[in-house]
């Protein structure tokens, strides 16, 4: 049994990947209309918690202490300090370069995950492969979408969405 949200996952990634691939240095910087959210921000974003949902599964321990402080950034409103905090090291090229590469790596790891599989995540409770690659999928479309049109281009969705409209 494989874990087809993997390579759903990896498409999704792919997708934006494109996009960014030959972006000048200048315009990761490009606030979005998320929050203001620059494109830098969003790929640290994105690769915060890619690499999260790995340790969850990889490293439970490690995952742990992570969630913990993830906890304190969300209550105390400062998520987004947490995230840069741990990642702030990359930008533009770099960052993007940290960012395929790891979710690559994700994605080929979990391919043989069993969907059922639980792992932990942030709020305590665990939740299976299957959901936990979605979310990730979800997270790399969604936040791809404000990436795609501070860019202004088209983006063109596939029969990959199933796993997030689903």
């Amino acid at each position: 049994m494989s874990l087809e949200q993997a390579q759903d996952f990896l498409e999704e990634t792919e997708a934006l990947a494109a996009l960014l691939e030959d972006l000048e240095e200048s315009r990761w910087a490009f606030a979005t209309q998320f929050k203001g959210w620059t494109i830098n921000d969003v790929i640290a974003h994105l690769r915060f918690w890619t690499r999260g949902v790995d340790l969850a599964l990889t490293e439970p321990e490690r995952f742990a202490e992570l969630a913990e402080a993830v906890s304190k950034g969300l209550v105390s409103g400062n998520l987004r300090e947490v995230e840069t905090g741990i990642l702030a090291d990359l930008t533009g090229r770099a960052l993007f370069d940290a960012w395929l590469g790891e979710a690559m790596s994700v994605a080929a790891r979990w391919r043989d995950v069993d969907p059922k599989t639980r792992v932990p995540w942030v709020n305590g409770l665990a939740m299976s492969a299957r959901s936990a690659m979605t979310a990730r999928q979800m997270e790399t479309w969604a936040h791809g979408h404000e990436i795609f049109d501070r860019l202004g281009a088209v983006r063109e969705e596939t029969d990959r969405i199933r796993n997030i409209v689903v």
